[in-house]
């Protein structure tokens, strides 16, 4: 039996290998992000329509906005519990006009609208249960992967919510 599985992993292995080799990347485009005393990486990232890429600051806990040429455009928000303020900016996603964004320190997912003046107006919010990791906006529903943990080990789980219901999700006024 364990030869069969060798033998059955191997021409997976080599099969694999032979069609990757044909795949060709080409770099289109690169640039640096204008940053001059704040250390920041681009972990999580979400781009806009009008190529406006969106970059959570951890640390500092706001948005930071750059234009495609790598110019720092707005800083959005400020750390802190409040409603227009973040505690640890992580995993977002931005689908017009809606930007979410997940804060695992307040541990809820903030759903924006992103207006004209790229100011974002919070919407809603959805607690997350367990360890987050993970979002994605789908249709008008915002999908969260989760580690679950049970007696039997942990498995990774998704949860989708309708964000403009509001089953589950508070709609701010």
């Amino acid at each position: 039996m364990k030869n069969v599985l060798y033998i059955f992993f191997t021409i997976f292995a080599m099969t694999t290998l032979l069609i990757s080799s044909d795949i060709n990347i080409k770099l289109v485009n690169r640039f640096s992000l204008s940053q001059e005393k704040a250390y920041l990486t681009a972990d999580y990232f979400a781009v806009t329509e009008d190529e406006l890429f969106i970059i959570p600051h951890a640390k500092e806990g706001h948005l930071k906005l750059f234009k495609k040429t790598g110019d720092l455009y707005k800083i959005v928000g400020r750390k802190g519990p409040g409603p227009k303020e973040f505690l640890l900016p992580g995993p977002c996603d931005y689908k017009k006009p809606f930007f979410a964004i997940l804060d695992t320190r307040k541990m809820k997912v903030l759903l924006y609208r992103r207006t004209e003046n790229n100011d974002f107006i919070l919407i809603n919010d959805l607690f997350c249960l367990g360890v987050p990791n993970n979002i994605k906006l789908y249709g008008n529903n915002i999908i969260v992967g989760y580690y679950i943990s049970s007696k039997k080990g942990e498995k990774y789980s998704l949860y989708m919510q309708d964000f403009r219901s509001e089953a589950g999700l508070r709609t701010k006024k």
